[in-house]
């Protein structure tokens, strides 16, 4: 190795070092509370470390946890903000496991878009669950929780506006839409419903995975088609890994066990859903 690249090596594993005791220092319990102190001592991290010299950055985000108490208590997010920009970084992700850290990053999410740094939320959640329909409720009640926080960044909102701007202006020549999930077809229907359509009338919508969700808009005829994507592949795997142990051959190519939903069938077939 060229001795005079050493220098810059060692300053990109210094600041890395230095990123990581600042930015990823973990505070607070194995298991957040719905506070957002531990009440660990921790010094306040003042070095505001430089990537690596040249254009480019070698980061591309860090992990944040505001919400867990520890060094974030005495570090402002500002300060926070600072380091960031210094090491080029654009990401910010940071924990969200309640309604009172939903609160809390939802005012970091503001000051990190502000300074051009976009924070992403990362849901927590424990898996004592006895069924999936109770984790299923569970996801959904905490992702409820950072809309009402207003965590999402500014960008987001922008695009769902400019969406439903070009629904109002361009809705009348749409024919079909296709989702590749029954959520995003979900959150067409209130889109097109927004902009004085009728979903499942005035634009055909197809969308894809055969949830709940999607069988219930069908119900109400919002939704023409779901495609099944299911996640119950268990049986199906097990099966072949048993004919495999046993010696059996087994086809190149198993095709999952799925199915298609028009709307006409949806009431039959709800009971029978699972997912």
């Amino acid at each position: 190795m060229n001795s005079s690249a050493l220098p810059v090596l060692s300053q990109s594993i210094a600041a890395a070092v230095v990123a990581s005791v600042m930015l990823a220092a973990c505070g607070g319990s194995d298991s957040p509370a719905d506070t957002a102190s531990t009440g660990k001592s921790a010094a306040s991290p003042k070095s505001t470390a430089k990537a690596a010299s040249g254009s480019g950055s070698i980061f591309y985000g860090a992990n944040g946890h505001n919400s867990n108490g520890g060094a974030y208590d005495f570090t402002s997010v500002q300060t926070q903000l600072s380091q960031l920009q210094d090491l080029g970084a654009t990401i910010y992700r940071n924990d969200v496991y309640s309604q009172t850290s939903a609160n809390m990053v939802a005012g970091v999410a503001k000051t990190m878009e502000e300074g051009g740094v976009t924070v992403y939320p990362v849901m927590l959640m424990n898996l004592n669950y006895d069924s999936e329909d109770d984790a299923y409720n569970a996801g959904f009640k905490l992702v409820e929780r950072v809309l009402h926080a207003d965590v999402l960044s500014s960008r987001t909102r922008v695009r769902r506006a400019r969406g439903e701007a070009f629904l109002k202006a361009e809705g009348k020549k749409i024919n079909v839409l296709y989702a590749h999930n029954d959520d995003m077809a979900i959150g067409a229907i209130q889109a097109i419903e927004e902009a004085g359509m009728k979903p499942g009338k005035d634009i055909i919508i197809i969308s894809v995975d055969g949830v709940k969700g999607a069988f219930e808009a069908m119900m109400a005829g919002k939704l023409n088609v779901s495609v099944e994507c299911s996640p119950l592949l268990g049986p199906q795997l097990m099966s072949v890994v048993k004919d495999i142990k046993a010696g059996k051959s087994v086809p190149k190519r198993i095709v999952t066990q799925e199915s298609i939903f028009p709307m006409e069938v949806a009431a039959k077939e709800f009971p029978n859903r699972k997912y």
